[in-house]
């Protein structure tokens, strides 16, 4: 009883990837190649409780890394470098 095989969470995860992500609320903003990727906004500051939700936001992507779902949020080369601790390299700047 109880076992959802996935299906739920993976959509649920999903359906919160997709509204956490969103650059509508001002935490994250669309790179400047495309409407695909995505990265911190530096607007980000003038959201309320921006740190908690980023926390947030980092245990959503940490819950989702764990237990293998996918979410509907594609991160820069330079976010992805930041959030795995890397020195950010001259290839990561977007022309």
């Amino acid at each position: 009883e109880g076992l959802d095989y996935g299906g739920p969470s993976r959509e649920f995860f999903f359906l919160l990837s997709r509204e956490l992500f969103n650059p509508y609320y001002g935490l994250f903003e669309y790179s400047a190649n495309d409407t695909y990727t995505v990265h911190v906004s530096p607007m980000s500051a003038f959201v309320d409780n921006h740190h908690e939700w980023f926390r947030f936001s980092g245990r959503v992507l940490g819950l989702a890394l764990v237990h293998g779902y996918l979410l509907e949020a594609w991160f820069t080369r330079a976010l992805y470098r930041a959030l795995l601790r890397l020195p950010p390299a001259l290839e990561d700047v977007d022309a």
